[in-house]
């Protein structure tokens, strides 16, 4: 996010309160969220936030992480529900321009709540004709049950051959490639266009980039429910065993591994460990799943069933899951073998610290490292953890002496564990005033864990998340920001105004005022300064203190129309509208 955004509102908020409003912030890059952590850090009140997101959206684990922060810092967060009866009502009512009759809130219902479905369905039912309006109310021009029935009356008119291409469509995803169809069908490419066609001219799928993609979610489950349960797992199954023998990966068949997978069967829990230790580092929610999914068909005698816990374990870790990742390694732990109990402890420790816990971090890495004949990795990782725990706790008395026992004996230890014996003895160093002492124990460190490895000159913040070093990655984010930040300003300065200018004064001649001020910004972030003051002189209250737009919108609202009927009408959004009905409230 540029600079002179921050400053400006500083500017502002110096003299009079000021209220933003930051909407979809799950679909914010990760640039910008350690950027919004600092400027709700830095900018003071009477400056008030409201950020909004959907939850289970874009980058979960990083976003739970800034919303804590704020909440820790005194921000109120509200979780919003679905919506409920009433507020569906007044929805039905804003789109199709009608109160409902109860069969449209029963179809209404179906999208349990879901503002952005319950729009999409209506808007889309509408246009094809099944409601019927009379005298101010809204009812099914036919009665089906609910929308599904209505979907499937759709795919009913299909032809036979088209239906059963969909189904197999559907087991692939929502969005499929051609050729994977073409493959499990066992048919050439030229052999479905037909059947393709026809379900492209129906308004069933739709291209989009390079695959084919259903054109809403309750059409595509719709498709996926008319298959009965054991032949679904069986198709399952054949997609999964077709993108195996394909990549000779489990990754890209993680999804249909999912659903194949049964109690008992030995070959499909195997694949299903193979899949999640595979997309562990890449996608570890995916891992997460696949993992606990495992365990779920597991019986409590596999031998496998401690290894999956250990993956599961640290899938749940990596995503910030840590309550259910400490739960699951203490009930692992209560019955592991010595083979693996190491593993799940070294992982609690970790967990622990995460947590914010340090004594009982360092309680479990040091009953782990007074254990005998224990894997190399394992017991750096102890280490590194215990020195973790100690900087966090600032015991230094005890701390100096395992540091400087590990240097003393670097032989017999991994590089994790002389890394965190080096950033104790930097941080005591630093506490003691040896600041020069403390910069060689870094400079060293560094020279550690940077040696031999690409990515970690060039992708700092993937090698710090992987070493758990969540602060040190943001400094790293907001490092690139800001070189981001200068290059784009660069970039911008040598352009010409002449857009921008003309986007102020489109703004400005339709009463935009918020969008005309984000225009000014950034013309004053290029050293260009618009005056954005009018000469003329509007009474304080009444008709003529409206704006020729605000009048516009208020006569329209004295004609019963909603704001979005009135931006259709006017060609502006819902939340322009909003705004100048805010104006007019001053009559």
């Amino acid at each position: 996010m540029p600079e002179p955004y921050p400053r400006f509102w500083r500017q502002r908020v110096a003299q009079e309160p000021m209220f933003l409003a930051l909407d979809d912030l799950h679909w914010a890059d990760p640039i910008t969220l350690p950027a919004l952590r600092s400027m709700t850090r830095d900018v003071a009140s009477p400056l008030v936030w409201m950020l909004t997101r959907t939850t289970g959206s874009g980058d979960c684990p990083r976003l739970n992480r800034l919303f804590d922060l704020l909440e820790r810092d005194g921000a109120i967060r509200i979780t919003l529900g679905a919506l409920d009866r009433r507020a569906v009502a007044d929805v039905v009512t804003d789109v199709l321009g009608a109160a409902p009759e109860p069969d449209v809130l029963a179809l209404a219902g179906i999208v349990d709540g879901n503002p952005f479905l319950l729009v999409d369905l209506l808007e889309k039912f509408k246009g094809e004709g099944v409601f019927q309006i009379a005298d101010g109310r809204a009812r099914m021009a036919a009665s089906p049950p609910h929308a599904q029935a209505i979907m499937q009356e759709r795919l009913e008119e299909l032809s036979a051959r088209t239906r059963y291409l969909l189904q197999c469509a559907g087991i692939l995803g929502r969005s499929f490639s051609v050729k994977d169809l073409a493959e499990m069908l066992g048919e050439s490419t030229n052999g479905l266009l037909p059947m393709l066609e026809e379900a492209m001219s129906a308004g069933i799928v739709e291209p989009v980039g390079h695959e084919l993609t259903f054109r809403h979610d309750l059409l595509w489950q719709a498709v996926v429910k008319t298959i009965p349960d054991s032949v679904r797992r069986a198709l399952h199954h054949d997609a999964g065993k077709m993108l195996l023998k394909r990549s000779g990966s489990a990754v890209h068949a993680a999804a249909h591994l999912i659903h194949d997978a049964s109690r008992g069967d030995t070959s499909a829990l195997l694949r299903l460990d193979q899949a999640a230790r595979e997309v562990l580092r890449s996608s570890p929610q995916t891992a997460a799943d696949l993992a606990l999914r495992a365990l779920e068909l597991s019986d409590s005698t596999d031998p496998d069933w401690f290894g999956r816990a250990a993956t599961a374990v640290d899938a749940l870790t990596v995503i910030g899951r840590l309550s259910e990742a400490a739960d699951l390694a203490r009930a692992a732990l209560g019955r592991a073998p010595p083979l693996h109990a190491p593993r799940l402890r070294c992982a609690l420790a970790h967990i622990l610290l995460l947590s914010g816990r340090p004594a009982d971090a360092i309680s479990e890495a040091e009953s782990l490292l007074a254990q005998q004949d224990i894997p190399n990795d394992l017991r750096g990782i102890a280490e590194w953890a215990m020195f973790w725990g100690l900087i966090w706790l600032n015991d230094f008395r005890k701390g100096r002496q395992r540091a400087e026992a590990v240097l003393a004996d670097r032989e017999r230890h991994t590089d994790a564990a002389v890394v965190g014996a080096l950033l104790l003895l930097a941080r005591f160093a630093m506490v003691d005033g040896r600041g020069a002492d403390s910069f060689t124990h870094l400079r060293e460190a560094l020279r550690i864990t940077d040696s031999g490895t690409a990515e970690a000159i060039q992708r700092p913040y993937t090698r710090l998340r992987a070493m758990r070093q969540f602060d040190a990655a943001d400094i790293a984010i907001q490092a690139a920001e800001e070189e981001i930040n200068d290059l784009g300003l660069t970039v911008l300065a040598a352009q010409p105004v002449d857009s921008l200018d003309q986007a102020l004064d489109g703004y400005e001649r339709i009463g935009a005022l918020l969008d005309a001020a984000r225009v000014r910004a950034r013309l004053r972030a290029l050293g260009v300064r618009r005056r954005h003051w009018s000469q003329s002189q509007r009474p304080t209250f009444g008709w003529d203190s409206l704006t020729d737009t605000e009048r516009a919108v208020a006569g329209l609202i004295a004609k019963g129309m909603t704001n979005r009927q009135i931006a259709q009408r006017m060609f502006l959004s819902p939340h322009t509208v909003s705004t100048h009905r805010r104006g007019s409230r001053s009559l």
